[in-house]
């Protein structure tokens, strides 16, 4: 009797504990898909070996940014401004001739379109995929088919990110989503769309610096459709985020943004003598590229440091 009431405090025991796991995990992923919508849209391609299309919020970021690099008074953006494309949307390791050759496959023309540029992405996105797995067996040195925290800060840092240990730890913890402390390769996938989409910042710097955004906008631009900060306004919004400590680079980072809009309108005034010359204005930068700016600052704070 003794051995069968033991045997049912175990069951029941374990019933719990598997009963808590599950809830555990579901507060888990109910907080990654607040942060990260698109979660299981990732995993969904990830696992089918699908790299058609992208998740929204990557989607709306690409389009950003293809719309600041895109030659002035046209719909397309030239092949030769890929590479610095890919840097500044954070990937690294980049090799010109290889993007080149991508770009070549998706047009044989000189410049793409929105549509052939989200092609393009899509087959990047799938080589740095497979990457991935050639960098996760790496560093999964026993072959256990995972890696623990220390492992992933040097899987983000071979990647070319600058990680923080108090974002990669919050990282983790969301996209851990069996809670066994160790990240297997789905989720450590998961983990580079996290912290790409955060930008390497954690959730209550997101908050913090929507904050900051949203006070810019409305001071600059209350009457306008969209939520934009001017471009000359970059540099105080990044030091209102950052602190006073971080003025210069952050006035280094907004002169390169500047720079890049009058590129491009010169380029216009070249292409068209009779335009506007108002429409040659600093464009302004809408939330996820003014994040990407951003960590811009961060990663030339840790480049200069080192």
């Amino acid at each position: 009797a003794a051995a069968d009431v033991a045997s049912t405090v175990s069951q029941c025991a374990a019933r719990e504990a598997d009963s808590s796991a599950s809830e555990g995990s579901a507060v888990v992923k109910a907080s990654l898909l607040q942060l990260l919508p698109d979660a299981e849209i990732v995993l969904e391609r990830l696992r089918s070996g699908s790299g058609n299309g992208f998740d929204e919020s990557t989607a709306a970021r690409l389009q950003a940014t293809f719309m600041r690099y895109r030659e002035p008074d046209t719909k397309d953006i030239n092949k030769d401004d890929l590479a610095g494309v890919l840097e500044h949307l954070g990937y690294a390791h980049i090799e010109p001739a290889e993007v080149l050759g991508i770009a070549d496959k998706v047009t044989r023309y000189s410049t793409l379109d929105l549509d052939e540029f989200m092609q393009f992405m899509e087959r990047y996105s799938a080589l740095e995929t497979s990457r991935y797995r050639r960098v996760f067996e790496a560093f999964d040195t026993n072959q256990k088919g995972y890696l623990d925290n220390e492992d992933v800060m040097k899987f983000l840092t071979h990647l070319g990110h600058t990680p923080l240990r108090s974002a990669v730890s919050e990282a983790i913890r969301l996209v851990d989503l069996d809670q066994n402390g160790l990240l297997e390769f789905e989720e450590v996938v998961l983990l580079t769309h996290l912290y790409r989409h955060s930008e390497g910042f954690t959730r209550a710097e997101v908050e913090r610096f929507t904050s900051v955004f949203e006070e810019m906008e409305r001071i600059n631009h209350e009457d306008a459709d969209e939520a934009v900060v001017p471009a000359e306004k970059v540099a105080t919004m990044l030091t209102k985020f950052f602190g006073v400590g971080k003025w210069e680079t952050a006035q280094k980072v907004s002169e390169e943004l500047i720079a890049a809009a009058a590129k491009n309108a010169q380029k216009q005034l070249a292409a068209d003598p009779g335009s506007p010359r108002e429409q040659a204005a600093p464009l302004g930068v809408q939330f996820s590229e003014a994040l990407v700016w951003a960590r811009r600052v961060r990663d030339k704070e840790f480049s200069d440091y080192r």
